[in-house]
């Protein structure tokens, strides 16, 4: 009997538990009023609660009478019932979708909010074994991958299918012995859909030749259930080991981990894992990228980038992060310090600029006195006032009085507190930005350009992207930022003839 063969169903993938509250997914079609009736029937078995949603897809005219068929059902068997409509043709033109798609998508969402409005814990729908076959068979004739072979499993989260292992024969036979009304949806037999040219057209043809297949391709998917859940397990595990770093906008593996298994297959199963976790569905060309880009771990290099995620091959690292939406970039700020015009685009920055009274610039805490005198010590040359020479630098004298080792050596001393010094003598106006292709600074050995400073620092390409400039104009740089590090200029350093300088801060520097 059919309500046994449910019934194991229920029991063998723990579908249902005692106690459950259960809304059902009604069409008005066959299968569905049949899943209710026996449902229904178990009702008592396992102390079910049973709610019942129609939605009403607006592509047919008749389907006022689906409404009231499914309605007269609910109120005779004492099963409360919600009824929706959703502009199906219209939502899927806006969409790009096709009428199929996008109901299934409006239905899922229309049952999912009814669930936590009732405050149910399960959605039962009505697929059963055929629709298991016809999924199979086109995914396979469309093309897909092991994962997309499962099809349609008994159990996924709180959406559960009691009749996944029925026949549509099996079905028609049970509400015909029951009668149990029933609607015929017209459009299922239109081969445009190309399920219903699976099911109309190609099945009757193969089930003449080949009467069992139902049996043995069911059979199959029931293996591709437990091959499945054995490597997604040990994807899985082989994730986790892999990983390095996780986070909301970010996941970081270690890609030496993570082809140490030396399995093709696994490999990209765990790379599929990694999309997950910013609820991404990769194509099997995006996984067969990444895993192609990891094969040779030399260097930085960009695998691949969406409209949500960019893939990046830092050395031995594989790092996937979220694109920043550009309605949450940060608004261009304008301000003008003591005559000195500033345009910043990017970054959490402090800026000041003050003129040559050093009082401030060279006065450090006390705790870091001893340090510094150390630090002095070895730079200075042999002076007559020795350490009072020291005292009067460290009280903050007027830059005539420093000798240019002793101030780098200062100024290097502020770096460690995230601040850094400008001379402002040739400079009106100054743009904070990303960098752009073009930028230069000076270094010690002359003119040099920004790409090849980021390069030789050996940066990852992450942190490339989001560089932080200081344009004076014309794409010359007097300060560069890259994650932690900030290089300034030689050509800008502080002298014994700044007159007016600019001090930076970075208060949350990586």
């Amino acid at each position: 009997m059919l309500v046994d063969k449910v019934r194991e169903t229920i029991e063998k993938y723990n579908l249902i538990s005692k106690n459950d509250k259960v809304i059902v997914a009604l069409s008005g079609g066959p299968d569905s009023m049949c899943l209710l009736d026996i449902l229904n029937k178990l009702k008592n078995e396992y102390s079910l609660s049973l709610h019942c949603l129609y939605l009403n897809h607006m592509i047919r005219e008749d389907a006022i009478k689906d409404e009231e068929l499914v309605r007269d059902l609910c109120d005779r068997i004492g099963v409360s019932i919600s009824i929706y409509k959703k502009d199906i043709p219209k939502v899927s033109e806006k969409l790009g979708l096709s009428l199929e798609e996008c109901g299934r998508i409006v239905r899922y969402k229309v049952l999912k909010r009814e669930m936590k409005l009732k405050g149910f814990s399960k959605i039962a729908t009505a697929h059963h074994l055929d629709d298991n076959i016809e999924t199979f068979l086109m995914r396979q004739f469309k093309g897909t991958s092991l994962g997309g072979l499962k099809v349609i499993k008994p159990k996924n989260g709180h959406i559960i299918r009691p009749l996944i292992g029925c026949t549509k024969g099996e079905i028609l036979s049970y509400i015909q012995l029951r009668g149990i009304p029933f609607v015929i949806d017209k459009t299922n037999y239109e081969t445009t859909y190309e399920r219903n040219y699976i099911r109309n057209v190609i099945l009757p043809e193969v089930e003449k030749k080949f009467p069992s297949y139902r049996r043995h391709l069911g059979n199959l998917i029931e293996d591709i259930w437990q091959l499945e859940s054995v490597v997604e397990k040990l994807a899985k595990n082989l994730t986790n080991k892999a990983l390095v770093e996780l986070s909301s906008h970010k996941v970081i593996v270690d890609i030496d981990k993570l082809v140490k298994v030396g399995n093709e297959f696994l490999i990209k199963e765990s790379i599929k894992n990694l999309f997950k976790f910013f609820n991404y569905t990769p194509t099997r060309k995006q996984i067969s990228i990444v895993y192609e880009g990891i094969k040779c771990r030399r260097g930085n290099k960009e695998l691949l980038k969406t409209s949500r995620l960019k893939v990046v091959r830092e050395y031995n690292r594989l790092l996937i992060h979220k694109l920043l939406d550009a309605s949450l970039t940060q608004p261009v700020r304008l301000v003008e310090i003591k005559g000195i015009k500033i345009k910043i685009r990017v970054g959490d920055v402090k800026i000041d600029v003050r003129e040559n009274n050093m009082r401030k610039v060279g006065k450090l805490r006390q705790k870091f006195l001893n340090t510094l005198l150390r630090a002095l010590m070895r730079v200075i040359k042999p002076h007559k006032r020795g350490t009072e020479f020291i005292t009067k630098i460290l009280l903050g004298e007027n830059f005539s009085l420093l000798d240019e080792d002793i101030l780098r050596e200062i100024l290097k001393y502020e770096s460690l507190k995230n601040r850094y010094y400008i001379d402002l003598t040739n400079i009106g106006s100054i743009e904070v930005r990303n960098k752009r292709e073009g930028d230069f600074m000076y270094v010690k050995s002359g003119r040099k350009k920004i790409k090849d400073i980021i390069i030789d620092e050996k940066i990852p390409l992450t942190r490339r992207e989001n560089a932080i400039v200081f344009d004076i104009g014309n794409g010359e740089i007097c300060l560069l930022k890259v994650g932690n590090k900030v290089r300034v200029s030689e050509k800008f350093f502080l002298n014994r003839n700044t007159k007016r300088f600019m001090v930076i801060e970075f208060p949350h520097l990586q």
